[in-house]
């Protein structure tokens, strides 16, 4: 068989990457500050968001010092690779390693209008003026996911064809401005594997239309799983997961019939062996047994802890064994069978309730509710975290609350969660059996889902999301007025 185009342009980027650690199999947890100055702003947030090879989707929000215009992040990252900077309605793509210090600054009138003259300071600053130097430069659009009608195969011919021409683009910027080479490597994976992304929309197109499922979508000649030194690119970490999942877990009829009944520790064991058998040994291979093991936790406590103490051997990464070891401390300590929420100062207080929907009931006979039901492992959910603090500003002092009620999620890592992050708001989490119950009631498809109450009434099952900014509002003054 031919070789596609686009292994040659996968073998230059292994050519020529940098090394994350001559070993290869170790990763480096760090702590990164990012903080900065911005002039003339209107809204009181700024905003991270990427993706952690740990923790999954992982977001940030701070307060803008309202007297000085500055802000600042301290958090802990794994390896060197991107995220997301939001302001208003404006972003920036940045890139951190650990123990780096970034300081930026710009004016947000110019900013929200996408005109990026930003300062930058730090040991990447470079890399970090060449990124947004390329954004200004791009024109290729982004890849377009129209599937209907389209086989596979043709597909993944459109996608090669996409990645070229991005490639291409990248070529010709980079003999025009001569970036930094640190910038190149990031690049070209972040095209590979942006693009590799677009994979799950076509699984996705399968699920809905009750098509079968085809074992060729995360052909690895197409976007490698093999290649460590692409996760400087958060993408490739993402890749990784759906790769993992699809081909171990959700294409095997034996794996996916053995789930379905509940029976999730054989079904877990299956796909972990397989991909023990089926995976070279070494780094990807544990980042794959690890996020497998971990996703189990939402499932079955007690299966977490048996299959983990089986397979922790498996795992040669200890930042990895110790996470996981972390999380089995604290299934331990997750009470099944309580609802419990933090107040808006972030005291802890637990308290039984017997109907979540009579405490609700009653609440809304006094103000009108937006309720925000999301988990913790759903990445859209926690992503419109920001827009809620944002909202929670501007409705204060009227006759509204925000409830957020947590489904079937670590209680620890909820809670953790909920005060890192100064969420306001009354927050309530519901144990599997009951988010099964209370979905079933309201009839929940999916979350984030978003409903407002008043007077004992569901008014809307389907409310505009936080990030819908005025929209959102408007509604809930209006609901609240009538």
């Amino acid at each position: 068989m031919k070789t596609p185009p686009i292994v040659v342009f996968v073998l230059i980027v292994v050519l020529s990457a940098c090394r994350f650690n001559e070993e290869g199999n170790v990763l480096q947890k760090g702590p990164v500050v990012i903080e900065g100055k911005i002039e003339n702003f209107e809204t009181r947030f700024v905003r991270l968001s990427f993706q952690d090879l740990v923790g999954g989707s992982t977001n940030y929000a701070q307060a803008i010092d309202t007297a000085t215009g500055y802000f600042k992040f301290i958090f802990d990252i794994y390896h060197g690779q991107d995220i997301l900077f939001e302001h208003n309605n404006g972003y920036l793509q940045l890139f951190i390693e650990p123990s780096d210090s970034l300081f930026l600054s710009f004016d947000a009138r110019e900013f929200n209008r996408n005109n990026y003259d930003i300062n930058f300071r730090g040991r990447n600053a470079r890399i970090n003026e060449d990124i947004q130097k390329f954004r200004a430069f791009k024109q290729v659009p982004a890849f377009n996911p129209d599937i209907s009608g389209k086989s596979i195969r043709q597909y993944h011919t459109e996608l090669e064809q996409q990645v070229t021409m991005e490639l291409d683009e990248l070529s010709r910027f980079a003999e025009k401005f001569s970036p930094s080479e640190k910038f190149v490597q990031w690049a070209r994976y972040d095209i590979i594997y942006n693009n590799a992304n677009y994979l799950i929309d076509y699984k996705a197109h399968l699920h809905y239309n009750n098509l079968p499922a085809n074992d060729s979508i995360f052909l690895t000649g197409l976007f490698p799983v093999t290649d460590k030194n692409a996760l400087i690119s958060s993408l490739f970490g993402l890749h990784l997961w759906h790769y993992a999942a699809d081909r171990y877990i959700q294409s095997n009829p034996e794996v996916l019939s053995l789930y379905n009944e509940g029976n999730y520790f054989d079904a877990y064991k299956i796909g972990l062996d397989n991909i023990i058998n089926g995976e070279k040994e070494g780094l990807l291979r544990d980042i794959m047994v690890f996020k497998l093991i971990g996703s189990l936790l939402q499932e079955s406590s007690s299966d977490f802890e048996e299959l983990f103490n089986s397979y922790q051997g498996i795992l040669e990464n200890q930042l990895l064994v110790a996470d996981l070891e972390k999380r089995l401390k604290q299934s331990g300590q997750i009470s099944l069978h309580e609802i419990a929420y933090i107040d808006h100062k972030n005291t802890l207080r637990d308290e039984t309730i017997s109907d979540l929907m009579g405490l609700l009931i009653e609440k809304s006979r006094e103000k009108t509710l937006y309720l925000d039901f999301w988990a913790v492992w759903c990445g859209p959910c926690r992503s419109e975290f920001p827009w809620l603090l944002e909202l929670h500003d501007k409705i204060s002092g009227r006759n509204i609350d925000i409830v957020s009620i947590c489904f079937s999620s670590d209680r620890n890592t909820w809670i953790s969660f909920v005060k890192d992050n100064n969420l306001p708001g009354k927050h309530y989490h519901l144990n599997k059996e009951q988010s099964d119950l209370l979905r079933s009631r309201l009839q929940i498809r999916g979350f984030p889902t978003y409903m407002i109450m008043k007077d004992g009434e569901i008014i809307n099952t389907d409310a505009s999301r936080p990030s819908s900014g005025e929209k959102i509002f408007n509604e809930l003054i209006r609901v609240s007025s009538l």
